[in-house]
């Protein structure tokens, strides 16, 4: 089973930011995952941008011949748990496509991208 890495950017701040002094809302939303991730098949990996700032905090999901995600709006102190529940269903998949009556509510509202695997062939469309 291939690794899953959920990235998470730690430059991101969310509208309704309230300002702390030594960290954005991403980075302490890296935080709260990281501590909270139990999964020997999913690592939590910091970056500085996901070029998805309006969305903030935003995250992404990847695995190797898996569909790829990227979420926004996810708040640090309320999603962290259905963030790791669906990146464990993701993990599970094995497209990386989780039924959608089986993903977190936060992941069927909040999808802004979902981006093919790079080996992916092109559907026949004529």
């Amino acid at each position: 089973m291939a690794k899953t890495s959920v990235f998470v950017c730690i430059s991101c701040r969310r509208k309704d930011h309230k300002p702390q002094p030594d960290i954005s809302d991403g980075e302490h939303l890296y935080h709260q995952l990281k501590s909270q991730n139990a999964s020997k098949v999913v690592d939590i990996v910091a970056v500085k941008c996901l070029a998805s700032c309006s969305n903030g905090c935003s995250i992404a999901l990847s695995a190797e011949n898996k569909w790829s995600y990227i979420y926004g709006e996810m708040d640090p102190y309320t999603d962290v748990a259905e963030i790791i529940i669906g990146a464990d269903a993701y993990s599970d998949s094995t497209d990386g496509i989780v039924p959608w009556r089986e993903r977190p509510t936060i992941f069927r509202k909040r999808t802004r991208a979902r981006i093919p695997p790079s080996a992916f062939k092109e559907i026949d469309h004529e």
